[in-house]
């Protein structure tokens, strides 16, 4: 099977909605999350897991107390390569999302303010217009009345109906809720790391440059982590699985036993080195000695292959034409 390799992604909140959707439910939609990921992965990715235990010493022994987990604590130091200083900035507005995303919640805030204070307004002249009462008393009073009445209720509901989307005499049936801050959304970020998804937030980030290696950028930076979501599986070629078929745990094959190949995580298909230039291989594979001796002429060096080994080794005197060639029949 393929082995597909990928670099660390956030996905960083953009509003309200997507606070309230668990890790990895929303990340597709770049509505909700906006996806940022990282030009290399970085160099150690390490975590640490406490727990919270304390004992004191008595007369009559230890007392232990359990309080559970600390949130597990996630160092990540690496550099950007080629990227440069342009992926540390990229890294520095990650740090900082939640400063942007208040930015933007500000400003639809104050778009929504003036386009329901300006529906308010209308709203609340059309309904005055129509009241029979007031026009009586407008007549007894000479429009003294409707003068006081409208304004007081004017300006309040504009300013209520503007916060709340409608008015003030209907507050009762709006839900109190969290609303979008800068706590909400620095502490709702998604790290996804090969296959795990952690919810956290930052606690700090440092970049360091060095005048003997100019131009190359050096970060590390803490998260903590609140949820936790997927799995990570093996990845490499040479990775075994320390699970058996019957699901208990096993441990580590011993020499004797062979290389063991069905205890490796990706399934073993046989395969053959590619030799320069064009293989006759009508008559089948080519033996080690046979294979040497086309590689030594096409390269005009000097073969010693023993002819009755499974394996041949090819020698020149330029050891950087060195080369082990092995054939399975």
């Amino acid at each position: 099977m393929p082995i597909k390799r990928d670099t660390m992604t956030f996905y960083l909140p953009l509003d309200l909605e997507s606070i309230l959707y668990p890790p990895g439910v929303d990340i597709t939609n770049e509505q909700l999350r906006l996806p940022r990921k990282l030009y290399l992965n970085p160099q150690q990715f390490n975590i640490r897991e406490t727990k919270i235990i304390n004992e004191q010493l008595t007369k009559g022994g230890f007392i232990v107390q359990y309080w559970g987990e600390q949130l597990p604590e996630i160092s990540v130091t690496g550099t950007t390569g080629s990227a440069g200083i342009e992926g540390i900035n990229v890294l520095r507005m990650i740090y900082r999302h939640e400063q942007f995303a208040m930015e933007d919640v500000f400003a639809k805030r104050e778009a929504l303010l003036a386009e329901n204070a300006k529906n308010s307004a209308m709203q609340k002249a059309q309904n005055l217009q129509g009241d029979a009462t007031t026009a009586i008393l407008d007549l007894v009073t000479g429009g003294a009345y409707s003068s006081l009445s409208s304004g007081i209720s004017n300006s309040i509901d504009i300013i209520t109906d503007a916060y709340a989307g409608g008015s003030y005499v209907d507050m009762e049936k709006y839900q109190v809720g969290a609303p979008p801050n800068l706590a909400s959304f620095a502490t709702t970020m998604d790290l996804a790391y090969q296959g795990e998804i952690f919810r956290g937030f930052f606690i700090n980030f440092t970049t360091q440059e060095e005048a003997n290696s100019p131009g190359l950028f050096t970060y590390s930076f803490t998260y903590k982590v609140t949820r936790r979501v997927g799995v990570r599986k093996n990845f490499m070629p040479w990775h075994r699985t320390p699970i058996g078929p019957d699901g208990s745990t096993r441990q580590a094959s011993i020499p004797v036993e062979g290389q063991r190949l069905d205890e490796l995580t990706f399934p073993y298909q046989k395969s053959m080195i590619s030799i320069q230039g064009p293989v006759d291989l009508s008559g089948g594979l080519p033996t080690a000695s046979e294979a040497a001796s086309t590689f030594a002429s096409e390269n005009s060096i000097d073969a010693g292959v023993d002819a009755t080994s499974e394996e041949g080794v090819l020698i020149g005197s330029d050891l950087n034409k060195f080369i082990s060639i092995s054939s399975t029949e």
